[in-house]
């Protein structure tokens, strides 16, 4: 398998340091306690999308500085960065499956990888068409079969490959919010009035707009979205394949992702002062590609420090361990307050109020989670997907 530090085709890892300890162990509490923070995180940020998922937050009349600081905060520091978190631990999670895989005679790991991917799409359609349109997971998923194709290529080839990918994809985002440039919607606006007017958020009515809009979003994802996420898949394989993440980062390095960062901070920022579709648009990129960066140095920061563990840290580990059920049962949440609060959530809630919401929720999960595993060692759909995995090899 290692020879002389090299990585033969079957081992996607330099077999030593803390490549092998992610390998060699049941569960890393640092790696399920980095999930579980993405996957609270990306309940903070996506609670005011389950009121309007076309244009996410519209403030309602009265808000204030303290709201437009909070937007600022999030457009510049935090959107992109959980989502970046998420893809790069969905990374590392597909390679230490591969690893594992490629020890044990009963699977070839190309097969295993696919067979969860499939299920794992399946989930992501049925929870994108019936709960919320902003489902990650079956685009995870399809970016996921085509990345287990090139898992095993070298370094460099993915290195090239994400680059390319994440240009593709951007170049495709940003012509296409190109040939029709919206203004940011506002309250008043007749056609956000009409969708707060229409049936007083019945839920059929709901669900059917939720179910198109996760067609539209499957499709668009199909030319750009998904080539973004592809890109951004190889850059993080790239890296670990490499050991690049593990080794001492030289200055250049460091001056490199610093720039990198500060560059993304300022294209977000144009979104600020102008607010459109094309600069939304332009943003989301920047902070993808920001939230890639920094999924990069939270990984290279783990590899190279011991985490101490403690309270928050184990609580954070129980959500990510049931990251896929936490992650649905927050959308399954949301659906519900929406239904019987959503026309007076829309009416008076500002992002603060949305940050208390989530944060209620949060605390409910982080709670929960810990009850939970006392009893058993596995989430509920984590179940289900692995006797489908099961049932479908």
């Amino acid at each position: 398998m290692y020879r002389g530090g090299g990585v033969s085709k079957a081992s996607l890892f330099a077999e030593q340091g803390y490549y092998r300890q992610l390998i060699t162990d049941a569960r890393r509490t640092e790696i399920d306690a980095l999930r579980g923070l993405a996957i609270l995180g990306l309940l903070f940020l996506n609670a005011p999308f389950f009121i309007y998922f076309d244009y996410g937050y519209i403030a309602p009349p009265g808000t204030h500085l303290v709201d437009s600081l909070l937007y600022g905060i999030q457009v510049l520091l935090l959107d992109g960065r959980f989502r970046g978190l998420f893809v790069a631990l969905f990374v590392v999670g597909l390679i230490v499956q591969w690893q594992r895989r490629a020890t044990d005679s009963r699977d070839e790991p190309m097969h295993y990888l696919r067979v969860r991917l499939y299920c794992l799409a399946v989930i992501g359609l049925v929870h994108g068409m019936l709960l919320w349109a902003g489902d990650i997971l079956l685009g995870y998923a399809l970016a996921g079969l085509l990345l287990v194709t090139m898992l095993d290529s070298p370094a460099k080839q993915q290195l090239r490959q994400g680059i390319l990918f994440i240009v593709v994809g951007s170049a495709v985002l940003l012509t296409l919010s190109g040939l029709y440039i919206e203004p940011a919607l506002t309250y008043d606006d007749e056609q956000y009035q009409g969708y707060l007017n229409q049936d007083n958020f019945h839920f059929l009515a709901t669900r059917s707009s939720n179910a198109i809009n996760m067609l539209l979003m499957t499709l668009v994802s199909l030319f750009s979205v998904l080539w973004l996420e592809l890109g951004a898949m190889l850059l993080i394989a790239a890296t670990w394949r490499s050991g690049f993440l593990s080794s001492p980062w030289p200055h250049q390095v460091k001056l490199s992702v610093g720039a990198g960062l500060l560059l993304c901070l300022l294209l977000s920022g144009i979104h600020l002062g102008y607010g459109n579709s094309f600069t939304a648009t332009l943003s989301l990129i920047a902070n993808s590609i920001s939230g890639t960066i920094t999924a990069l140095i939270a990984l290279h920061w783990l590899s190279r420090r011991r985490l101490r563990i403690g309270v928050g840290i184990r609580l954070l580990a129980n959500v990510g361990r049931l990251s896929l059920s936490c992650y649905l049962a927050q959308s399954a949440l949301m659906l519900v307050i929406t239904h019987y609060f959503g026309l007076y959530i829309a009416q008076n809630f500002a992002l603060a109020h949305y940050a208390l919401l989530a944060f209620a929720i949060i605390i409910v999960q982080l709670l929960g989670a810990n009850a939970y595993l006392r009893i058993f060692t596995q989430g509920p759909v984590e179940w289900v997907w692995r006797k489908a995995v099961e049932r479908w090899r």
